[in-house]
């Protein structure tokens, strides 16, 4: 199943529209977080993988669980890898764009999971 992003059945917030570029429109007749842990079998992966993301355990996290949890539907606890709290801790600094050039990682389509996974 590929998708790029999922319907949050709410409205999107300026400040995510203006960073993610996803609207609204972009979001019609996608699934949405419970169609889609449902077909992909999401939640039975987290058991035997770790969530990885930069800003993870602030925002990363909080959103699949709060959809997740307006669903009825409970995320399991997982083992949390986040690259903006190792960039910190390694470098001094933990904005992405810094964490990129540091580690020599090309940083193009930064709000686009889609190229940030295939890299």
């Amino acid at each position: 199943m590929r998708i790029r992003c999922t319907n949050p059945e709410c409205e999107f917030d300026h400040v995510n529209t203006r960073v993610h570029h996803i609207t609204g429109d972009k979001a019609a007749g996608m699934p949405t977080i419970a169609e889609f842990c449902e077909a992909s079998g999401f939640i039975g992966l987290l058991a035997d993988y770790a969530f990885a993301a930069h800003n993870a355990k602030q925002a990363g996290r909080h959103h699949p669980y709060k959809s997740l949890s307006a669903h009825g539907i409970e995320m399991p606890e997982v083992s949390t890898v986040d690259t903006r709290e190792m960039s910190a801790n390694a470098i001094g600094i933990g904005r992405l764009v810094h964490a990129c050039a540091h580690f020599g990682i090309p940083f193009e389509n930064r709000h686009d999971a889609t190229a940030c996974v295939s890299w």
